[in-house]
């Protein structure tokens, strides 16, 4: 969310974690950059989970199928929603003349 909101990057908003719990350079803590990102990369996919309608899935997320988060292009042609059937295309020229 602050990489949203103050465009930081992980690595500065790290370093700044480090920095507010010991400035003084002499016993800084360890490094958990990776655990960082790790985290980072897990709430990002919970939240694409959960904005998918994918959250309260009855299954696990491993019994997800490949593509069940993704939203279907409004603008992009589908068949019998937004693009005639085949069928009616033609029923439809046919009449015209």
């Amino acid at each position: 969310l602050l990489s949203f909101e103050s465009k930081a990057s992980a690595l500065e908003f790290y370093h700044t974690i480090v920095r507010l719990t010991n400035n003084t350079g002499i016993h800084t803590p360890k490094d958990c950059y990776e655990s960082l990102l790790c985290m980072m990369r897990e709430w990002h996919f919970l939240k694409q989970i959960k904005r998918s309608g994918q959250g309260h899935h009855p299954g696990t997320i491993a019994a997800m199928q490949p593509g069940a988060c993704a939203v279907m292009c409004p603008a992009c042609p589908h068949p019998g929603k937004n693009l005639p059937v085949i069928g009616q295309v033609l029923r439809l020229s046919q009449s015209e003349f």
